[in-house]
């Protein structure tokens, strides 16, 4: 189903001899129209509205002006396939792919046309129909959806019994048949839970005590709403009950779905965990400890069993606070199988290859009608229809959301027009024909039996970490990644150290950050560094995959922990003792004005004070944060070599012999004489 706006943009397609539309068509003239016909079970300006619904203050930038939404289609060379993309706010785009279908069973753009044989003359017809409607409705209505009396069998709500029922069959049919997902301890159970047995849940004290019941987990976005939480002022009335009236809409829906799921317990960490009032003053590794600082250490060293253990993780990634609640309303269709009518141009000389290739295609299809007439049927697949979907969402934007799904054996996703299931042997999604179809699992489980791909998912889950949000980074930004790094510890059989595994040092100090994109920051005592946890931003970071060749070596590593029982949360100090070959750089601007992006040295002096350069001896580099940039700027910085040619730019801390990571650099010339850098070994804090 598309609306009258969207139906002509693909059939009155002016196809140009580069086959890409330029970017300068607008979606729709409105936002109000865009609305429209998403609310009415347009697919395309629906989910672009989902999509703008991800972005912060998504609609209130695209109705504050004119709708800058624009479109272009293109094909490809490998497949049959189109893609059409919008590009919406901050330059970003929303793509669907458009496949060519092979039978007719589809309907139209809303017109259902039943039978794979359908004659040629009334498929035409049904097609010259759709067309006629849309550019009636175009001028006064670009909004309109035509349905054709084509009725939807899905529910209008994510809360309706039909679609808790599905999401219980995925939960049976799971623990029935995934022997992968089976991995959880039956006596493990966490300090506190929520017992749903009665109309009013109430807190349980567990004790160690095994309940002979399993558990669900709860994610959800804090944000920035006051909601009733576990203080230790409160706790003796909630272990007597919590009024369900009390309780935000997403934990009142999550009790909802335990109760259709036939789970008992749930925990949600805000109602389990004892939360401390009191307001940070600056020195929070320096106050006085209090009893939620305790009981909130205790849970952090016990969180990976806790989502590990599980029966299943709900997940309410359309919210972005517990206010929100974790149903949806959608429109008639958009779950539907969703067909669209392409109008091809008769020049084919004047197409590109990948435009043939699309022709090709089409003859071996039982669309003659159309294509002697140009127009082709493709079926509509947008990015609502796969998990991915999901990492746009609020909640997956969330550092703290990370290990709570990546720990968990199963996930049930409560997205913005449909639900999702997420386990280690397959993904699934509520639709019509897709509720059965078993989608590759999401990266963010791994195959716990491959030992020589661990250590590139753990590259590739630091980079998509270090991307997301946090509110109290300087606090949280080890431990929110802890129950990753236990886990990974325990399948790689390594030692963790902030951040870093042994086996990979040195080498793994050469991670560096794309200066062209980020923003960067550095805290004071959050992580030493020497390791990717001291920086804050919003864009991944790159971990080296060298494997031999370290000409430095690592002697000795000092870290101080906040709590000595949890190696893998906060720290507050760390010192890290390296011999390795050592020059000095320079990043001269005046030689190389345009460079703004990383430190380019251009002379390399043996020590400070010999006098000596190697004007050949060029080398590439990147500062970690734009303050490092600025303060550093055509000064002179240490350079340390790890590999022959990669290593560390540093500055002196003003402790002799002690230093600072600000950057990485390579030299532009491999065979440069090693002898020329002489060895040092120093501190880098």
């Amino acid at each position: 189903m598309l609306c009258a706006f969207c139906t002509m943009i693909l059939t009155e397609w002016n196809w140009d001899p580069r086959g890409l539309h330029p970017l300068d068509r607008r979606h729709h003239n409105t936002f109000s129209d865009m609305q429209k016909a998403g609310n009415s079970g347009c697919r395309i300006c629906w989910k672009i509205l989902q999509y703008l619904n991800t972005i912060p203050n998504g609609f209130e930038i695209a109705t504050s002006a004119p709708l800058q939404i624009t479109y272009q289609l293109f094909g490809s060379t490998t497949d049959s396939s189109l893609s059409l993309r919008f590009k919406v706010l901050h330059g970003e785009w929303v793509q669907f792919k458009l496949r060519v279908l092979k039978t007719t069973e589809v309907g139209l753009g809303g017109l259902r046309v039943r039978g794979s044989r359908v004659a040629a003359p009334e498929a035409k017809a049904d097609v010259e129909k759709a067309i006629s409607w849309a550019e009636r409705d175009l001028k006064d209505n670009p909004w309109r959806v035509r349905d054709c009396g084509l009725d939807s069998d899905h529910p209008s709500s994510t809360s309706d019994p039909d679609v808790l029922f599905l999401a219980k069959r995925w939960l049976d049919l799971c623990q029935h048949d995934h022997r992968s997902c089976e991995n959880t301890n039956a006596d493990f159970y966490p300090k506190r839970l929520l017992d749903l047995r009665n109309g009013e849940p109430s807190l349980v004290e567990t004790g160690g005590r095994t309940l002979h019941n399993p558990y669900a987990t709860l994610s959800h976005c804090w944000g920035q709403a006051d909601f009733l939480t576990l203080t230790e002022e409160n706790l003796n009335d909630l272990v007597d009950g919590v009024p369900l009236e009390k309780l935000p809409k997403s934990f009142q829906d999550a009790i909802e779905i335990c109760k259709w799921l036939e789970i008992r317990y749930l925990w949600i960490d805000s109602l389990c965990i004892i939360q401390n009032k009191r307001k940070d003053d600056g020195n929070w590794k320096e106050h006085t400890e209090t009893v939620a600082d305790q009981d909130w250490k205790e849970h952090a060293r016990s969180m990976a069993d806790i989502y590990r253990n599980c029966l299943l993780n709900i997940s309410i990634d359309r919210a972005s606070n517990p206010h929100q609640g974790a149903f949806a309303e959608r429109p008639p269709g958009v779950l539907d199988p969703c067909s669209v009518i392409i109008g091809f141009r008769q020049e084919k000389d004047l197409q590109p290859r990948w435009y043939e290739k699309i022709w090709r295609h089409l003859k071996g299809t039982r669309q003659k009608s159309f294509r002697n007439d140009y127009f082709a049927k493709f079926q509509l697949f947008g990015p609502l229809d796969c998990l991915d979907f999901i990492n746009q969402m609020p909640l997956s934007r969330r550092a703290w959301v990370f290990q709570e799904r990546f720990m968990s054996p199963r996930v049930l996703h409560f997205g913005t027009d449909r639900i999702f299931w997420e386990c280690r042997a397959l993904c699934r999604q509520e639709a019509p024909g897709w509720e059965n179809q078993k989608i590759a699992p999401s990266e963010w489980f791994f195959e716990r039996t491959d030992p020589e791909n661990l250590h590139n998912v753990w590259r590739n889950m630091v980079s998509y970490y270090n991307a997301l949000n946090l509110t109290k980074p300087e606090k949280d930004k080890l431990v929110a990644f802890a129950s990753v790094a236990q886990e990974f510890e325990k399948q790689m059989d390594d030692n963790y150290v902030v951040g870093l595994f042994q086996s990979e040092l040195p080498y793994s100090l050469l991670w560096f950050v794309i200066p062209d994109k980020h923003n960067f920051t550095w805290s004071e005592g959050q992580a030493p560094s020497w390791s990717w946890a001291c920086l804050n931003g919003n864009e991944s970071l790159r971990l080296p995959y060298e494997s031999s060749g370290a000409i430095s070596k690592i002697l000795d590593i000092e870290v101080k922990y906040l709590d000595e029982k949890n190696k893998y949360g906060g720290v507050s100090s760390g010192k890290l003792r390296i011999k390795g070959r050592m020059g000095f750089c320079l990043w001269d601007r005046k030689k190389h004005p345009k460079e703004e992006h990383g430190a380019l040295v251009t002379d390399i002096p043996v020590t400070r004070h010999a006098g000596m350069s190697f004007k050949k001896c060029r080398m590439w580099g990147y500062f970690d944060t734009e303050d490092d940039k600025t303060s550093h700027r055509d000064g002179e910085c240490a350079f340390l070599l790890i590999t022959s040619n990669k290593g560390l730019i540093l500055v002196e801390t003003e402790t002799k012999g002690v230093y600072k990571r600000t950057g990485m650099g390579a030299l532009s010339v491999e065979s440069y004489p090693l002898e020329k850098f002489p060895e040092r070994d120093i501190i880098i804090v």
